[in-house]
C-alpha cells in the first residue's frame, strides 16, 4: 500500500489496524454506540469518519441486506479497510473519500436510516458543517449515533497538569509561543458544548454512558501508534521540529507522565450522543 503525502492518518493506519486486532479497543466502543439504534437488515447506513473498518464490518454484518457507505478522509485507512472488508466478504459496503464537512456534496441524492460516527467526531475541524450535511442526508426519521471519549470525568487535574508540561517541553525545543498556543486551541476545540451545538444544528440529542475495562498493556499498546499519542498529534502538525526531536519530546512527556500519575484508571469511558432531526429549522 502506497500511503499519499500528507496523510499522517494513513501512516499509522497499518498500527492502529494491528492494535485493534489484538486488544479489539475501537470494536468494543463500536458496540456500544451502535447498540443505541434499532439497525435492521434492510437499513442504510452512513458511517462518517470508519478508519480500518472496527465499526464497518459491524454494520455491515447488521445491515447485510441493505448498504453501508463509509467515509473517510485518508487513503491510507481507507485502504486497510478496503483489505478487511474482502476479507469479512462485506460486499454491502461502499467506501468513500472525502472530507466529512462536504458529506452532503459527496453523497447528493442518497439517504440514510441511520448515521455512525465512531471514535471521530472531536477531530472534525468545522462540526457545524458535518451536522449540516449530516442533517440533509438522513431521512425524517433518521437517527445517529455519535461516541466521545469522556476525557474530562475525573481527570480535570491530570489533563490541565499535562498540557502544561507539553508546552513547557514544546516551547524548550523550539517551537514559538504562537504555534504552541494554536495546538492548544485546536484541542480545545473539541471541548464544545455538544448538547448544544446538536441541538443548534437541527438535532434533537440525548447522551448515553458507556465504560468498558481496559488493561494497562493495551493502553500502553495505543500509545505506540503514532497518531493515537496526545503529544505525538501536537507535534506532527508543526514544521518546527525534525522526526528526531519529536521522538525527544515524546520521551519526555512519557517519562513525566509515568512519573506523576503512575497509576492510571482501568476503564475507558465515553458518552455516546444519539439523535435524530428536529422539526425546527437548524440555526445558521
Amino acid at each position: 500500500m502506497e500511503v499519499p503525502r500528507e496523510d499522517p492518518w494513513g501512516e499509522s493506519a497499518r498500527e492502529y489496524d494491528s492494535f485493534e486486532k489484538k486488544w479489539h479497543f475501537y470494536g468494543t466502543v463500536a458496540d456500544g454506540t451502535i447498540a443505541n439504534l434499532k439497525i435492521e437488515a434492510g437499513s442504510r447506513v452512513l458511517e462518517l469518519a470508519c478508519g480500518t473498518g472496527a465499526c464497518t464490518l459491524k454494520l455491515s454484518r447488521l445491515a447485510r441486506a441493505g448498504r453501508v457507505v463509509a467515509l473517510d478522509y485518508s487513503e491510507g485507512m481507507l485502504a486497510v479497510a478496503r483489505e478487511n472488508a474482502v476479507a469479512a466478504g462485506a460486499s454491502n459496503v461502499t467506501f468513500v473519500r472525502g472530507d466529512a464537512g462536504e458529506v452532503s456534496g459527496l453523497l447528493e441524492g442518497q439517504t440514510f436510516d441511520f448515521a455512525v460516527c465512531n471514535s471521530a467526531f472531536w477531530h472534525f475541524p468545522e462540526p457545524e458543517r458535518v451536522l449540516a450535511g449530516l442533517r440533509a442526508l438522513l431521512t425524517p426519521s433518521g437517527e445517529f449515533a455519535f461516541s466521545i471519549p469522556s476525557w474530562v470525568e475525573g481527570r480535570e487535574g491530570a489533563r490541565e497538569a499535562f498540557r502544561a508540561k507539553a508546552r513547557e517541553v514544546l516551547l524548550a525545543h523550539g517551537l514559538s509561543p504562537e504555534v504552541v498556543d494554536t495546538l492548544s486551541a485546536r484541542r480545545s476545540r473539541r471541548e464544545i458544548d455538544l448538547s448544544a451545538l446538536f441541538h443548534s444544528s437541527g438535532f434533537e440529542v440525548y447522551c448515553v454512558p458507556f465504560e468498558f475495562e481496559v488493561s494497562r498493556e493495551s493502553r500502553a499498546a495505543w500509545r505506540q501508534i503514532s497518531m493515537f499519542s496526545e503529544y505525538r498529534r501536537r507535534t506532527w502538525l508543526s514544521p518546527g521540529l525534525d522526526p528526531s526531536t519529536r521522538e525527544e519530546v515524546r520521551a519526555e512527556l512519557d517519562a513525566w507522565r509515568k512519573a506523576n500519575f503512575p497509576r492510571e484508571p482501568t476503564e475507558s469511558r465515553w458518552r455516546i450522543y444519539v439523535g435524530r432531526r428536529s422539526g425546527e429549522r437548524a440555526v445558521p
